[in-house]
């Protein structure tokens, strides 16, 4: 089972990115209190302007344990979170409420997904044949050798002709569809990571999920 975090201080100003860096301590803090199996590593993370600040941190939580309690923890997270206290930069500013997001996104786990695009590939497949051109000898031309497959639900196509054996073309063919699939998969992991990157400048007050308090850090909610 796997997760993606995103904590993000928005357009939020340094503060925030204060909160951010306190977040991802106190967010590693339980993980350690948790009986879980979990590894935590750091996909992405922009720094803020001053020392050991950040204004988003994008964390993978990767667990072989399914658990309810989990889930139910991680949600316990997700959303606003506001932290009260005065500037820890400014002095004489007067607001006390500093607001951050928390994004949690359940993942497919990538074997998982690699495995499904094959079995995907091999079961929702229309394989075409075709005599092949070019060189390869007067057997290519003659023979309908050549492989098209076609992968419905995406409409992706892939072709291999370069062999006189239909079989062996075929085998080719299915090996550059499966590729063509894996390359989707990443696309539409690229695509995610650019909504991360919308939402950090998206960052939604009110209704906290989770309220710290002081300069210490201490949850009050």
């Amino acid at each position: 089972m796997k997760f993606r975090i995103q904590i993000t201080a928005g357009q939020g100003p340094e503060e925030c990115s204060w909160v951010v860096e306190q977040i991802a301590k106190a967010f590693e803090y339980e993980i350690k209190n948790l009986k879980h199996n979990i590894q935590l590593s750091v996909l992405d993370e922009q720094q803020g302007k001053r020392a050991n600040t950040r204004r988003s941190l994008v964390l993978t939580l990767s667990t072989v344990n399914s658990s309810a309690t989990l889930e139910s923890w991680l949600a316990s997270w997700t959303g606003t979170i506001q932290w009260i206290g005065s500037s820890p930069y400014r002095a004489k500013h007067p607001r006390k409420n500093w607001f951050v997001a928390v994004n949690i996104e359940k993942l497919e786990d990538e074997k998982e997904v690699g495995e499904n695009s094959m079995r995907d590939a091999l079961t929702n497949v229309t394989v075409l044949t075709f005599r092949a051109s070019g060189p390869g000898g007067q057997n290519v031309n003659k023979v309908a050798s050549a492989v098209r497959i076609v992968h419905a639900p995406t409409g992706l196509t892939a072709t291999a002709q370069e062999h006189r054996s239909q079989s062996e073309n075929r085998v080719l063919a299915l090996t550059r569809l499966k590729q063509k699939l894996q390359s989707k998969v990443l696309e539409e992991e690229n695509n995610t990571r650019r909504k991360l990157r919308n939402q950090h400048s998206d960052l939604q007050r009110g209704n906290p999920t989770r309220i710290y308090s002081g300069i210490e850090f201490r949850r009050i909610k």
